[in-house]
């Protein structure tokens, strides 16, 4: 099991793997990790799986933030 001690998560777009964002909000979470709403200078990863989205909000303020 992947431990993810404080590591905090940004997730957006749609999802393929789990049945909702909740399902992997969970699973982050039982592994220690953070789900937050928003892309800050504490954001560790962001979850995007729509390739389209470029313009996204999230990702432009992930930019801006120089968090790559």
């Amino acid at each position: 099991m992947i431990r993810l001690p404080e590591k905090v998560f940004v997730i957006t777009g749609s999802l393929e793997h789990f049945t909702n964002r909740n399902e992997l909000k969970e699973l982050i979470e039982k592994n220690g990790g953070k789900v937050s709403g928003s892309v800050s200078s504490k954001t560790n990863f962001l979850i995007n799986n729509d390739t389209a989205s470029n313009s996204s909000l999230k990702i432009k303020r992930l930019r801006n933030l120089e968090l790559r």
